[in-house]
């Protein structure tokens, strides 16, 4: 591999990890409350096991779609404090909505990997929507009649 390939790879791997790094911020602290009542739910081992893999896909995807390494539209940056109200919501409807099928999916087929891939393809489903989305309350916090 040319010395220029090598650095231009190394380059967009850094530049990816400092998405992920902030997105793990992001997603950590925005969906607290909904992470909050996660803590108190039943059935511990099928709720912790969804809600790590929602986190975890929750941050990959946002660092992914923000980094435009797959193109969803405009994504909001971390430090927009305008949309931070709705990323709030949303990422918790996106953890919380993801983390309670994959516990559901668990409990009708109980094999640990069902919860995992349903939880993993509802939150980035999900969080993939979250452009338009804003679009759509923008649209409609300047709608006239």
């Amino acid at each position: 591999m040319p010395e220029s390939s090598r650095h231009s790879l190394n380059a967009r791997l850094e530049r990816w990890l400092d998405y992920v790094f902030f997105a793990l911020l992001e997603v950590s602290v925005l969906p607290l409350p909904v992470l909050l009542v996660l803590t108190g739910a039943p059935n511990q081992d099928a709720v912790s096991l969804s809600a790590l893999t929602a986190l975890g896909a929750a941050t990959v995807a946002v660092a992914s779609f923000r980094g435009e390494y797959v193109d969803v539209g405009r994504w909001p940056m971390a430090s927009d404090f305008v949309t931070m109200p709705f990323r709030s919501a949303y990422y918790g409807l996106a953890i919380g909505g993801g983390t309670w099928l994959g516990v559901a999916a668990r409990t009708v087929l109980p094999r640990w990997w069902v919860g995992v891939a349903v939880t993993l393809t509802v939150v980035v489903a999900l969080l993939a929507g979250f452009p338009r989305a804003v679009l759509r309350l923008q649209s409609l916090s300047s709608w006239r009649p």
